[in-house]
């Protein structure tokens, strides 16, 4: 009884970090909205000493805000991640912001359910390494079929909109259907860090690997390791991938438009 008890407590406390971080993360995306009207504004017109102030107490505020939601997730730590395994369950936060490119409702818990996986590449307009691997993305999507796996580009970046993400999309001939994912939320619950990140999915919408697609090594050449084409290969005959978590390199992803931009070498 005891026990029960405990799991009931935690299961409880979960539910209320979760609340209190989709609250927190709503009031963030409010804030900086009312930074890029005030940025917009003042390119249309010189900017008065008051414009100028009350931008200056609006980044202040955000900076604040963004404090006090790094201090939240620190603080709820273990409850935010009691599930270990990283499974997005039906009402996570998460997925609640989740858009297509004509501005609907993506369902990626009931998406990962009709498939036997879904493959999430984390992209970005501006990194140099989401256009170096473009084509091993289409390769991947080619080799397996569409009805037992899925593949979706996830637009996190603060500074990425999605209109801007398909123009660019389209341009260089990517055919990924696009998701956006307002804030980070998505990345940040995936512990996807840079672009472009290959995040996998199983039908239980767990997450069964995390990682770079490969070892930076071109198909063919000798000694590449294909860390996510053998996990994808492994989940769909049944088996549990060689490799769960695998070096990411890349560009950072920015869910702040005070955060700076950076690019790293491997995590």
């Amino acid at each position: 009884m005891t026990m029960m008890t405990t799991h009931t407590d935690l299961q409880q406390l979960s539910d209320a970090a979760r609340t209190l971080l989709a609250e927190e993360e709503a009031l963030l995306d409010a804030t900086r909205a009312a930074i890029r009207r005030a940025a917009e504004a003042r390119i249309a017109a010189p900017p008065s000493a008051s414009a100028t102030r009350a931008a200056a107490e609006a980044l202040s505020s955000l900076r604040a805000l963004e404090a006090l939601f790094g201090a939240v997730v620190l603080a709820c730590g273990g409850c935010a991640t009691v599930d270990v395994a990283g499974r997005l369950g039906p009402g996570d936060p998460a997925l609640a912001s989740l858009r297509d490119e004509r501005g609907q409702p993506v369902d990626l818990g009931a998406i990962a359910r009709a498939h036997d996986a879904t493959v999430l590449f984390f992209w970005a307009t501006r990194c140099p390494c989401v256009a170096r691997y473009q084509e091993r993305m289409l390769a991947l999507r080619g080799a397996h079929p569409s009805e037992r796996v899925a593949m979706f580009a996830v637009v996190s970046n603060a500074d990425d909109d999605l209109a801007r993400a398909a123009t660019v999309a389209r341009s260089r001939g990517f055919t990924l259907p696009l998701v956006h994912d307002p804030g980070g939320r998505l990345a940040r619950r995936l512990d996807a860090r840079t672009t472009p990140t290959t995040v996998i999915l199983d039908r239980d919408g767990a997450t069964r690997f995390v990682g770079w697609i490969d070892n930076e090594r071109p198909p063919g050449t000798r000694g590449r390791v294909a860390w996510a084409e053998e996990a994808l290969g492994a989940l769909l005959e049944g088996r549990s991938p060689p490799t769960a978590r695998a070096p990411v390199y890349g560009c950072m992803i920015t869910r702040s438009l005070v955060e700076p931009r950076a690019c790293h070498g491997p995590q």
